[in-house]
């Protein structure tokens, strides 16, 4: 396992300093395109491990810990654990940024330790990360000014819409898991517990979003106006809600 964190560590760091070579610049706009980018490579890569391991392997969580799961609870926390430097570095620690690493760190590091509880945890991380893809997509659309396109609503949606299925609908499955199996760490549980109950707050702030969003195609659809794919419609400087300051947030 030594060898593989190892080859975990040097992938992770390469990827890291890869993103400073291809997306140079220390722009706010650079900086948020380089952060995001790193995160969809490991989002993808979480949900293509994590999804092909429960196809796999199926749904039966109280059982030991195998070395396959323990690999992949491995990718993600040398990940977390190196970003939480470089965001320390940086300067770009904030609250939620803070809360969410830890409680991810300390939920991994129990996990990867722990005999059982490892697939409880490879569910967790497919659940969390099927919806990061197109939330940084989204993120970058947004930040190289493209926010009012096609392109960034398609994204938008699609995140919303991933993020409400799998972690408001199918993570409380993982709890109930957790609960029924003795052999889980009482910490672990609450850990679960914790991070799902904050994922519910978030989705009570994108009902907002989504509220906002139909008032939005309302007033499009009532002037014939209409989104292009890449570009924003110069026609869009007509509608009440184009030049009001509303980033919507949550991530």
């Amino acid at each position: 396992m030594f060898i593989i964190g190892s080859v975990l560590f040097v992938f992770w760091s390469i990827v890291f300093a890869g993103s400073e070579c291809f997306i140079p610049g220390s722009t706010e706009v650079d900086l948020e395109v380089r952060k995001r980018s790193v995160a969809m490579v490991r989002g993808l890569f979480s949900v293509f491990l994590s999804g092909g391991f429960l196809l796999r392997n199926g749904l039966e969580f109280c059982v030991e810990s195998s070395s396959e799961e323990r690999v992949i609870v491995l990718f993600s926390l040398i990940f977390f654990s190196i970003e939480s430097v470089i965001c320390w570095l940086k300067g770009f620690w904030d609250k939620n940024l803070v809360i969410h690493h830890s409680c991810s760190l300390v939920a991994l590091l129990l996990v990867f330790l722990a005999p059982f509880g490892a697939k409880y945890t490879v569910y967790g991380l497919l659940a969390a990360d099927i919806s990061n893809f197109p939330m940084n997509l989204r993120g970058i659309i947004r930040a190289k000014g493209k926010r009012h396109t096609r392109l960034h609503e398609v994204m938008e949606c699609s995140y919303m819409a991933l993020y409400m299925v799998f972690r408001g609908f199918l993570a409380p499955y993982n709890i109930y898991s957790c609960l029924s199996c003795r052999k889980i760490s009482v910490l672990l549980t609450l850990i679960s517990v914790f991070l799902t109950a904050q994922s519910w707050f978030f989705i009570s702030k994108m009902l907002n979003i989504v509220k906002k969003k139909a008032l939005e195609y309302e007033e499009r659809r009532a002037k014939g106006v209409s989104l292009w794919w890449l570009e924003v419609n110069p026609a869009q400087r007509s509608l009440l809600y184009f030049n009001k300051i509303a980033n919507h947030g949550i991530f």
